[in-house]
């Protein structure tokens, strides 16, 4: 609903929409809303303070003008389509111009659309996508199967509108909720926010209920479970879109326990579950959709690799397991022909995260038309979003070793920078690439820790920080360190003599 004003020659138009669901509510939210907006210059005012405070959160600067123009077109974005105690982001967004989508999908696309939020430091859109899981809570519960662990346990389908309500099909596609809770998962590693981990522990738990009661021990003494589907390709036992982020789930339960000091009565079976729980199957070319399903080629949903991104849920120092997550990825990637624009995107995410920056760059970013958005037999929101993820990805990354910089940065990307991204554990770092080797780091911590970073200088690095900090070299350019709560510092090539600054031309949509 809109109401126009005129004042001389200029023509104010205010709009406002409601979200109501109970008959005709709607309409009466929004016309509260239009009654309230009176004044029209405290309106603007706040507009402008809202974009100003927006835009200069974080940065990032790359040779390729039409990728870092595109990026900041998703973080515009990203404010027009949800604000933390909003409705969270369906297919469409805010631009409802008809299509099939006008939904949430939970098999792929709410994921995508929440990935860069917290990278870029706008964590707190993440409250749209967790309030909408906790309001709902106890109604999807009752849609979960008694035997499944319902009314306990939660689960989510394929499709659901805004209340949650989904059907929990009788082979689901079991790995849906569990990876739309480890994107918000991540708002609390990036932003080291400890109350927003408690906030999500409990959902957490509850979806870890929906697994624990599907596991059934098998012949060889495992933990194994029923047909479950991959998105898109069929399933069979064990299917890797549950079993991957099932894993992931109970290991960072159990690690609560002692990172977070959080008790929950289901610790020592979630431990015992861990214990018995059978290995993700895998073939002479990586891991398998399910235990009878192998990876067909093309194949443009990589449900069978969550558990490598974006749950990053594998130990890059066995040499066996990091070989079959490469072969893995590079049998996915071997053939694109079924592939759509969020394949790519996914694609380029995990050869950053391996540190093969040649292939990443092989993997297309720019998708969407010249609005910036994306169309796949109608309009939808989540693959340009991705895109932005997958930018930040190419400059700053993370395995269990710590942080990746400049991992995804092709030789053809020279000079590269970005300012006051997030990463874990509550780390606002910026760093600057200059003819294809890193000139400086700022790493400011949240929270006291050891931070660990490959950091691809030329030469060791020097040290400027407020308080004397002992940097340590370890193997193949990593470089570890320690950090207090609100401590940063600086390290700096040996040959830089500047200042450590960052300028990016922020969007004129900002100001």
């Amino acid at each position: 609903m809109y109401r126009t004003t005129t004042v001389g020659t200029r023509l104010t138009i205010v709009s406002a929409i409601g979200h109501h669901r109970t008959g005709d509510g709607h309409r009466a939210e929004a016309l509260a809303s239009l009654k309230a907006a009176g004044d029209l210059e405290g309106l603007r005012k706040k507009h402008r303070a809202f974009w100003a405070e927006w835009w200069p959160r974080s940065a990032v600067s790359v040779p390729d003008a039409k990728a870092q123009a595109f990026y900041y077109l998703q973080i515009y974005k990203l404010a027009s389509a949800t604000r933390p105690d909003g409705p969270m982001m369906d297919l469409m967004g805010p631009w409802y111009g008809g299509g099939p989508w006008p939904g949430i999908w939970w098999n792929l696309n709410v994921q995508l659309a929440y990935q860069p939020c917290a990278p870029a430091n706008r964590v707190e859109l993440l409250d749209s996508l967790i309030g909408m899981i906790e309001r709902n809570a106890d109604a999807m519960g009752k849609r979960v199967p008694a035997e499944w662990g319902g009314p306990r346990a939660l689960a989510m389908g394929r499709i659901s509108s805004y209340d949650g309500a989904s059907k929990i099909e009788t082979e689901p596609e079991a790995g849906n909720l569990v990876w739309a809770l480890a994107v918000a998962w991540d708002g609390y590693r990036l932003s080291g926010d400890r109350k927003r981990a408690l906030r999500l522990l409990p959902l957490m738990s509850r979806a870890a209920a929906f697994h624990v009661a599907r596991a059934r021990p098998g012949a060889d003494g495992k933990l194994h479970l029923p047909a479950s589907l991959s998105p898109e390709s069929g399933g069979g036992r064990d299917c890797l879109y549950e079993l991957g982020p099932m894993r992931w789930l109970l290991r960072t339960l159990v690690a609560a326990e002692q990172d977070l000091g959080w008790k929950h009565a289901d610790q020592p079976g979630w431990r015992e579950t861990l214990a018995k729980l059978a290995p993700l199957p895998s073939d002479e070319n990586g891991y398998l959709k399910a235990a009878d399903l192998k990876v067909s080629l093309g194949h443009r949903h990589w449900s069978h690799l969550v558990h490598i991104y974006p749950l990053r849920d594998f130990d890059p120092d066995d040499k066996a397991e990091y070989a079959l997550v490469r072969k893995s990825v590079a049998h996915w990637t071997s053939n694109r022909s079924g592939w759509r624009g969020y394949s790519g995107l996914g694609a380029s995410s995990m050869w950053s995260l391996l540190g093969e920056a040649e292939a990443a760059g092989k993997c297309d970013i720019h998708v969407g038309g010249v609005n910036s958005l994306y169309r796949e037999s109608g309009p939808c929101i989540e693959t340009p979003l991705q895109a932005a993820a997958t930018l930040q990805e190419r400059l700053i990354t993370w395995d269990r070793r710590g942080l990746r910089l400049f991992a995804g940065t092709p030789a053809a990307w020279k000079n590269a920078a970005f300012h006051k991204l997030r990463a874990p554990l509550g780390l606002t770092v910026s760093a600057s690439r200059k003819d294809g080797v890193t000139q400086w780091v700022r790493v400011e911590a949240a929270v006291a820790q050891t931070v660990r970073l490959e950091t691809r200088f030329d030469a060791p690095p020097r040290v400027r920080a407020a308080k004397a900090t002992a940097l340590e070299k370890r193997d193949n350019g990593w470089y570890e360190f320690k950090l207090d709560a609100g401590q940063a510092v600086l390290l700096v090539s040996p040959d830089f003599n500047g200042p450590a600054e960052f300028a990016v031309e922020l969007p004129a949509s900002g100001r």
